[in-house]
This record gives structure tokens, C-alpha cells and sequence, in this order.
């Protein structure tokens, strides 16, 4: 007989292997599409500023978000090689691994047409276009299988209240765990240490969009 402790820490093995093997993934798909743009020096940079960026640590993690980096990165690949059959597929994956994963359709469309020298009749002349609806499909799906269940279309999103995530402002937010972590405690220990890394993400995340503005390809910031 199997211990629900002994079968919890299976799967969290499982994860972890899973995460590891997704995160080599990045690590080699991410240097291909950087060498689309970039020469060897640079792409190695932006290999260390990924896994140096503090929340990267979640990709050790249980959650789904070194795999839905993964699939960005492949469906972005994939758009850049004009494989648009594969693009359309691996951001129908992203959309199931993550609803709003279905934003990534922004991207891939920028691309798309881009490809086509924004010329909208060649565009649509052709029929790679149509692997574009893919991700809308896998959201829209979704939204139905949350209806049929649950009776809420948007169940996914209306839970996440529960835990008291829900759509504000960020900079509010970032307020309000100021006074609960740097005000009540030590900063560096305890439950307040996270909030540090979160705070050091969210600068550096502002510092490095400014930065890298002139330098990134537009369809990636989309």
C-alpha cells in the first residue's frame, strides 16, 4: 500500500525531472531563436538573463510556467521559420497550458504578416493564415468545457477570487505589500523575503523593457 506522502513526493520527483528537461529546452530553442537576430555574444547574454531572473525559480517548481515558456518560445521559433502549422499548434498548447497563453496569437499574427510584407491580399490568399485560429480554438474550447462543467464559462478566472487574485491595479498592489512586509518585519526573512524577489522582478522587468526597446523585435514585445 501506498502512502498518500510517498505518492505526493513521486509526483513532485516527476516535476522536477519534467521542469529540468523543459528548462534544457528552453535553454537550446531560446539560443536558436536568439541566433535569428543576434550574433553568439549577445544570445548568450539573454540565456543568462532568463535563468538569472529571480522568478525563474519556478521553474523547479510544480507549476506550469517553464513549459509555457517553452511553448512561446517554440511557437515564436516555429512563426520565425515560417512554419506556421507548427506556430498555430504550439500556441493552441500554451492556450491550454495557460488561458491567457491565448495572447500569444498578438505575436504570431504579427509575424505571419510580416512575413508577408504586410501585404493583407497575399496574406489571406494563402491558407497558412487559418493555423492562426488554432489558439483561439483551444481557448474557446476551453471556455466551453468550463461552461458544460461548471456552468461558468469563465470558472478558470472567477476561482482565482478565492485566493484573492483577481484584475487591479499593479501599482496598488505593490503598495499594499510594501506596508505588510517592509513595515511589519525583516525584509530579508520569514514569509517577507519573497516579497523582495518579487519586487526586484518587477523593477528589473520595467528597467529591462526600457533598455532593450530599440534593440528587441517588435512582434516579441507584442
Amino acid at each position: 500500500e501506498i502512502s498518500t506522502r510517498d505518492w505526493s513526493s513521486d509526483v513532485c520527483s516527476s516535476d522536477l525531472a519534467l521542469n529540468v528537461i523543459f528548462s534544457f529546452l528552453v535553454a537550446f530553442f531560446l539560443w536558436r531563436l536568439a541566433r535569428l537576430d543576434y550574433p553568439e555574444k549577445i544570445s548568450c547574454n539573454i540565456l543568462l538573463v532568463i535563468f538569472f531572473f529571480p522568478p525563474t525559480y519556478f521553474f523547479l517548481s510544480g507549476y506550469p510556467d517553464v513549459l509555457f515558456v517553452l511553448l512561446a518560445v517554440l511557437g515564436l521559433y516555429a512563426a520565425r521559420n515560417n512554419k506556421w502549422f507548427w506556430a498555430g499548434i504550439f500556441s493552441a498548447m500554451i492556450t491550454i497550458t495557460k488561458p491567457y497563453g491565448v495572447f500569444i496569437l498578438a505575436a504570431i499574427g504579427l509575424e505571419y504578416f510580416q512575413a508577408n510584407n504586410w501585404n493583407l491580399k497575399a496574406a489571406f490568399r494563402k491558407t497558412d493564415w487559418l493555423y492562426l485560429c488554432f489558439p483561439a480554438l483551444a481557448f474557446g474550447s476551453f471556455v466551453y468545457f468550463n461552461y458544460v462543467n461548471f456552468h461558468d464559462p469563465l470558472a478558470f478566472f472567477n476561482t482565482q477570487k478565492s485566493w484573492g487574485r483577481q484584475l487591479g491595479n499593479p501599482l496598488e498592489s505593490l503598495f499594499i505589500e510594501a506596508k505588510t512586509h517592509i513595515f511589519s518585519g525583516n525584509i530579508l526573512s520569514g514569509d517577507h523575503f519573497p516579497y523582495l524577489v518579487y519586487l526586484m522582478s518587477f523593477v528589473f522587468s520595467i528597467f529591462a523593457g526600457i533598455a532593450s526597446w530599440k534593440y528587441v523585435r517588435k512582434t516579441y514585445l507584442a
